[in-house]
């Protein structure tokens, strides 16, 4: 057995034994365990922010997407979106959010607003739409 760094971290790696009966792992064998690897923590991702909110989490987010009168809003959607504002956003950046789901106009009005607040709440939102949208599909 022989250890790999992945990230920075080491990592024990036991390679198959081959046919010949040696254990000596070959480039492409650590190629497919590090793919492999890479695949997996990139499957577990979304699975980790949908589990590590704690219980007492706002619901900000999910309470306006409720709300709101559009048809794909569902329990389960809401929840989710909810899920990932609570790793992107403040509390303050929540409620914010929350009101432009309310009011769309009001994000068009902050999106071309002036003020340097607004423009780095903008990107957050943004950043955080898109991260959503792919988790929460």
């Amino acid at each position: 057995m022989k250890n790999v760094s992945i990230s920075g971290k080491t990592v024990p790696f036991a390679p198959e034994p081959r046919q010949d009966g040696s254990a000596h792992s070959t480039e492409a064998e650590l190629m497919k365990f590090l793919t492999n690897t890479a695949l997996v923590l990139a499957l577990a991702l979304p699975m980790s922010i949908a589990s590590t909110v704690p219980a007492d989490a706002g619901s900000t987010i999910e309470r306006a997407c409720m709300k709101s009168n559009r048809r794909a809003a569902s329990k389960p959607l809401c929840g989710c979106i909810q899920r990932v504002a609570d790793q992107m956003l403040t509390r303050s950046e929540q409620r914010m959010a929350a009101k432009l789901f309310k009011d769309p106009h009001r994000a068009q009005e902050m999106r071309q607003s002036d003020r340097e607040s607004h423009e780095v709440f903008w990107k957050k939102y943004k950043a955080f739409g898109k991260s959503a949208g792919n988790i929460c599909q």
